[in-house]
């Protein structure tokens, strides 16, 4: 679920807390990120459940139907494409799921009018629609409602993001990871029918020490690189550079000059495309020209020096 770039994210968000909080406790700061990156599973619970938890609104909707003093023919059919759903069914009804959710704290009970909301909009879907009047549907038409409502209701729903945010406020710069990771399990589980989740960390010993040590790297020498920085940038006060332009510079010279084995383009081309997401229009042409002058006076001086896969653009 988590790559190296979303990896990057994190370190990113976790220094610039760290040091425009005038911060000095770096064990705690260390800490407190990786429970960040950590918390991207839990949302990634909160996404998929999300169907499920529709699927028991769906239940109820059945129930109160069939209570009516006039009930209509669709409220007394014992046919329902949506509950009858074997992918969603093995979803909703995995025991090893519902244990995760109830482990991560994962509930929708708080929010019952926003979901509500949502799920009003779901059952107006033109998709949804369609799939409902089908008598008997395919496999595959059961498996392609799942993945429509989600592309088309789920992914960017402002409902979802603003309920997200007050839960943790870095969400919403995770949900695309996270989107992706769903599609995938969505997939798997339409081809084998078992759910498959995905996990957080590819590697999780490798990709938290590189985490970590991205983190404590740059703070240790964030003094050094700001001054080379500010050489290079000799036009530009040290004022009038945006915050995240430098703490991108610091992240990539740290990566550059402490992980031999990162390609030097590597490098560059992730804190560049970081510029595009978290700083101005203009900022990756400024980041690439320094780190270009930066790169080119260290690899002089030995500084930075590759091994293994670092040699690969070399």
């Amino acid at each position: 679920m988590l790559n190296r770039r979303h990896i990057r994210v994190k370190v990113l968000q976790a220094l610039y807390g760290y040091l425009q909080a005038g911060l000095t406790n770096v064990p705690a700061a260390e800490k407190y990120m990786v429970q960040s990156a950590e918390e991207i599973y839990r949302l990634y619970l909160f996404q998929l459940s999300l169907m499920a938890e529709f699927r028991h609104l769906a239940m109820n909707d059945k129930q109160e139907g069939k209570k009516k003093n006039i009930p209509s023919l669709e409220d007394l059919k014992d046919s329902n494409p949506f509950l009858d759903n074997p992918y969603l069914k093995t979803l909703a009804e995995n025991p090893d799921f519902l244990q995760l959710l109830s482990h991560h704290k994962v509930s929708w009970s708080a929010y019952h009018d926003d979901i509500h909301t949502l799920w009003r909009k779901v059952k107006k879907n033109e998709a949804f629609l369609t799939y409902m009047a089908l008598e008997n549907p395919s496999p595959e038409q059961h498996h392609q409602v799942l993945i429509s409502l989600y592309t088309e209701e789920v992914f960017q729903e402002e409902i979802l993001e603003s309920i997200y945010e007050t839960i943790n406020i870095h969400w919403a710069d995770d949900l695309y990871v996270v989107n992706h990771s769903l599609m995938k399990t969505l997939k798997s589980l339409g081809e084998k029918g078992k759910l498959k989740l995905e996990k957080l960390y590819k590697d999780e010993k490798d990709d938290k020490s590189f985490m970590v040590d991205l983190f404590r790297k740059a703070i240790l020498h964030n003094d050094e690189y700001q001054e080379a920085i500010q050489e290079k940038a000799k036009n530009w006060e040290l004022e009038r550079i945006a915050i995240m332009d430098l703490l991108l510079m610091k992240l990539a010279l740290t990566e550059l000059i402490e992980f031999s084995t990162i390609p030097v383009k590597v490098t560059l081309n992730e804190y560049i495309e970081l510029s595009k997401h978290f700083s101005t229009p203009k900022s990756n042409t400024f980041i690439n020209g320094i780190l270009d002058k930066l790169v080119a006076d260290f690899k002089a001086s030995g500084k930075i020096q590759k091994t293994g896969r670092g040699l690969l653009d070399a």
